[in-house]
């Protein structure tokens, strides 16, 4: 995963990875078949590791507001982790594949909508439990927020500011608060 973030999905060769993992070209060619799926088994992993890293630590945490703010800090947390080499493989692959048609811009495409999907709910939930302001579009609402993580993945790979994970926080704190329902509008 970390190969294809830096290289790309179609960047790298069997040969490159190969070398990478210490394992023979024929050995990963016998595990995957072709490239095709050893991008799709890439992709599998990436969802994985962001199940784990990222969408467990949210389930956690309790509905509403504090579930927004939660998906920041632990996007952003995952995001400006040192040994994420490429940084995340989603918004690389974005970018790769964005006008590539094929089954893998499919797979990542879907992603990245359930994705977007799954924060609209967060902020649609938020809103039925009166958390969140009512007149909020929690589909726009949810844009925002992906690209939010999606420019602090670009501003911490390339390094474009001092400390690039602190002014995505502050962002993201400043929208949930910009949601957040003021308290004496719902008692």
């Amino acid at each position: 995963m970390a190969l294809a973030t830096v290289q790309g999905l179609d960047g790298f060769s069997l040969a490159d990875l190969a070398a990478a993992s210490g394992v023979s070209k024929a050995g990963i060619a016998t595990l995957f078949g072709n490239k095709r799926e050893l991008q799709t088994a890439i992709a599998a992993r990436a969802r994985t590791i962001l199940d784990e890293r990222v969408f467990a630590v949210v389930s956690a945490a309790p509905r509403g507001v504090a579930r927004l703010a939660t998906l920041g800090a632990a996007w952003l947390d995952y995001l400006a982790d040192p040994d994420l080499r490429g940084g995340c493989f989603f918004a690389a692959a974005l970018y790769e594949l964005d006008a590539q048609p094929g089954p893998l811009r499919e797979i990542v495409r879907t992603d990245i909508q359930q994705w977007i999907a799954g924060i609209r709910a967060i902020i649609a939930d938020g809103q039925a439990m009166g958390e969140i302001i009512a007149s909020a579009d929690a589909g726009d609402e949810a844009l925002h927020f992906f690209s939010i993580g999606m420019t602090a993945n670009a501003m911490i790979q390339l390094g474009v500011v001092e400390r690039p994970a602190d002014a995505p926080r502050r962002l993201w704190n400043q929208q949930v608060d910009r949601l957040r329902e003021p308290m004496g509008d719902h008692q």
